[in-house]
C-alpha cells in the first residue's frame, strides 16, 4: 500500500511539473519508434521458423529448438504435427507405467530379459543404457533443449536420400555456427511418409477385431512408430552416441519377427543399441493398454503358431477392416481410466 501511495504522489508531481527542462543547445530526445514490420530472425542458419510458429493445429510441447521447412504444405504439417503428440504418448507409455500395467512384458518381448537386469558389470552397463535413453527421451518431450542443439524438419527431399517407396525418414547429426559449436540433427521426411496412418486410426480400425489386436504388425508402420523411430536416431539427444538405426530395414516384412527372435534368442545386449527395439516396445504397450489386453501384442507369426485358426478361418492383418474410422477414439491419456488391465479388475 505504502509503494502504491509513493508511486501516486510521483505521477501526481510530474504532472504538475510538466516536461523536465532542457539544456540550451541540446537536441530534444528521440522518441523510440516500433517498427511494427520487423521480425526476428530464427536463431538457426537456415532462417527456418519454429515448429510451434508452423503449426497448424494443436502442438503437445514441441521441442524449444525444432525448426520447419518453410515450404512443408498445410497438410504436411498437419501430420507432423499429429504425429508428434502420437510419438510423444509412446514415449511417455514406453517410459512409465500406467493404470497397473506391467510394461516389463513387452520391454523383456522386444529389449531381452536382461533389460532391467544388473546382476553382473554388463548388464548393468547395457541397462544403464536404455535407462540414459529413457530418460534423454523425457527430456526432449518436457523439458526445454540446450541451446547448443537444433533439430531441422524438411519435407523436401532434392537429393533424393530416400529410396523409392520409403516410409520412414532419413536423419543427419551435423555441426553448424561459428565457430562450429551448434549440433544440429536434420530429419528429411520421405514422401511416402506422409501417406501413412495414425496410430490412432489404426487402433480404431481394429476395435472389433480382437484377433487382429493381437497382431503386432497391424500397429508397427504408423506415423506415430515412424516419428519415434526417427527421434531415436538423434544420437546423444536420445538414443545412444552408437545407436544404429538400420533405417533400410524398418519397412521390411519380417521386421517384427526379426527383432522378436533376435530379443529372444541373444538378449539385451543384442538390441539394445538397436532403435527399433525401443519403437517395438513402446507400440506393443500402448496397444495392450487401449484395448485392456491381458499381455501385449506379438507378431503374427507367433500368434499364429499359439492360437492357430480352423482350417475353414483365414486371417490377413493388412486386408481393411471394415469398422468405422470416424469414431472418437484416441490414444490413451496420461491416466486414462478406461484402460485398466483385465487382470487387475475387480
Amino acid at each position: 500500500m505504502r509503494i502504491l501511495v509513493l508511486l501516486v504522489s510521483t505521477l501526481i508531481s510530474l504532472a504538475v511539473a510538466g516536461p523536465s527542462p532542457q539544456t540550451p543547445g541540446q537536441a530534444p530526445p528521440e522518441t523510440p519508434v516500433l517498427d511494427v514490420d520487423a521480425t526476428p530472425i530464427p536463431p538457426n542458419e537456415k532462417g527456418w521458423p519454429h515448429l510451434s510458429d508452423s503449426a497448424e493445429g494443436i502442438l503437445d510441447r514441441p521441442p524449444t529448438r525444432l525448426f520447419l521447412d518453410p515450404t512443408c504444405t498445410h497438410e504436411q504439417k498437419s501430420k507432423l504435427i499429429l504425429s508428434w503428440n502420437e510419438a510423444r504418448e509412446l514415449g511417455t507409455y514406453l517410459v512409465e507405467p500406467h493404470q497397473g500395467f506391467n510394461n516389463d512384458i513387452a520391454l523383456k518381448d522386444w529389449l531381452g530379459d536382461e533389460w532391467n537386469d544388473t546382476s553382473s558389470d554388463r548388464r548393468r552397463k547395457d541397462s544403464k543404457a536404455i535407462g540414459q535413453s529413457f530418460a534423454r527421451l523425457t527430456k526432449l518431450f518436457n523439458e526445454p533443449m540446450d541451446p547448443t542443439t537444433l533439430i531441422y524438419w524438411s519435407c523436401e527431399d532434392p537429393d533424393q536420400k530416400c529410396f523409392p517407396g520409403q516410409i520412414s525418414g532419413k536423419t543427419f547429426k551435423d555441426l553448424e555456427g561459428t565457430p562450429y559449436s551448434i549440433i544440429t540433427y536434420t530429419t528429411i521426411w520421405c514422401p511416402e511418409f506422409f501417406n501413412t496412418d495414425l496410430l490412432v486410426d489404426l487402433l480404431d480400425k481394429h476395435k472389433n477385431d480382437n484377433r487382429g489386436q493381437e497382431i503386432i504388425e497391424n500397429f508397427a508402420f504408423s506415423s506415430a512408430a515412424i516419428m519415434l523411430h526417427e527421434i531415436f536416431k538423434y544420437r546423444g539427444l536420445v538414443g545412444h552416441y552408437a545407436m544404429s538405426s538400420q533405417s533400410n530395414f524398418f519397412q521390411g516384412s519380417n521386421r517384427a519377427d526379426h527383432w522378436w527372435q533376435e530379443a529372444g534368442d541373444y538378449g539385451t545386449r543384442s538390441v539394445f543399441m538397436k532403435v527399433d527395439p525401443f519403437v517395438m516396445s513402446a507400440t506393443a504397450i500402448v496397444v495392450q493398454q487401449h484395448f485392456a489386453m491381458p499381455g501385449p501384442p506379438a507378431p503374427k507369426s507367433i500368434i499364429d503358431y499359439k492360437f492357430p485358426l480352423p482350417d475353414y478361418a483365414s486371417v490377413d492383418p493388412l486386408l481393411p477392416s471394415y469398422t468405422s474410422i470416424n469414431s472418437q477414439s484416441t490414444l490413451p491419456t496420461s491416466n486414462p481410466p478406461a484402460y485398466t488391465s483385465s487382470a487387475t479388475s475387480p
